[in-house]
């Protein structure tokens, strides 16, 4: 634009000169001023040259940055450039021709999600393992399903089996009945024949006798067992009317001294002692009654020695 315009003054200066070695090494160099000369040693493969210390410090940044950037929520893509930046930088450190890949695609969205707080845990991971977890328990949940089926049917087996067991036991004691019930009547119609004595010591010869009178045996220990049962319910019935019949002899030994003669025959004849001590003694009498209680030779006003009778005893 300079040199078309009408009214410049610019004035072209010539070209410097350069050779195309010369710009090479400049760049490999990192030297835009041609540091490096042809033949010459590169600055920047020594270690310990400020490049490659700059270069390494900004490696070890940057890998601290992507662990930093893996433990925060929605920081995995941000971590992939972080390491992409440090592979850069390790290469243009150790190599004057350096190589490097592409960028990874990486944004911020979601980066801290969750107030900015930093929950430690990737939400990726989260799914992998809520994902392998729901696998497991479906995994169980068909296990246990399949377990149960087994149960189910061994259930039934064990329940057949059993059934079975009882039809055979029902038949095999109906057998025993109907054997019992035929030997029975072949020793009577031995003994009706005349050789009952016989038919016996042929009987417990075989070892039949127990299995003859089995029934009977039962049915004795059964009777003796009922016997038992009844007499100790009799001492039971026995046990409780003594014991209410002392404590009806204590009730009237209680009454006796306060009811008089008139009382205690009142109580005779059926009368509750609620009813007799309402019509009992008078007052004079009541205090003649405790006169005697205290001194043996005093008795009744007007001289008559009355003496109160033993109450009579009654049932409840």
């Amino acid at each position: 634009d300079a040199v078309r315009g009408p009214r410049s003054k610019f004035k072209v200066q010539p070209a410097p000169g350069w050779q195309v070695s010369d710009l090479a090494a400049a760049l490999r160099g990192g030297s835009v001023a041609g540091s490096a000369k042809p033949g010459g040693k590169d600055p920047g493969a020594d270690g310990n040259s400020p490049r490659s210390q700059c270069l390494g410090a900004v490696a070890a940044e940057l890998t601290k940055l992507g662990r930093g950037l893996k433990g925060v929520a929605g920081g995995g893509k941000a971590a992939a450039l972080a390491e992409w930046a440090r592979d850069c930088a390790n290469a243009a450190k150790s190599s004057p021709d350096p190589r490097w890949r592409s960028a990874p695609a990486w944004d911020l969205n979601g980066l801290g999600a969750g107030g900015g707080e930093d929950t430690g845990a990737d939400p990726n991971l989260e799914a992998v393992w809520q994902a392998r977890l729901d696998r497991l328990r479906g995994e169980y949940e068909a296990r246990i399903q399949e377990l149960l089926r087994q149960l189910e049917a061994e259930k039934e087996k064990t329940a057949d089996a059993l059934r079975r067991l009882a039809e055979e036991m029902k038949r095999a004691e109906d057998m025993i009945n109907s054997l019992r019930r035929k030997l029975q009547e072949m020793q009577e119609l031995m003994k009706k024949a005349g050789l009952g004595k016989e038919c016996d010591d042929a009987i417990w010869g075989a070892g039949l006798a127990e299995f003859l009178n089995g029934r009977d045996v039962f049915e004795r220990l059964y009777r003796d067992a009922l016997s038992r049962m009844r007499r100790l319910a009799e001492v039971q019935l026995k046990t409780m009317q003594e014991s209410n019949a002392d404590f009806v002899r204590c009730m009237n030994d209680l009454y006796a001294p306060l009811v008089g003669q008139a009382g205690a025959e009142d109580v005779a004849r059926g009368a509750r002692p609620s009813s007799v001590l309402f019509r009992g003694p008078t007052l004079a009498d009541q205090r003649a009654i405790t006169a005697c209680l205290r001194r043996a030779d005093l008795g009744y006003p007007g001289g008559a020695q009355r003496s109160v009778s033993p109450a009579p005893s009654f049932s409840v």
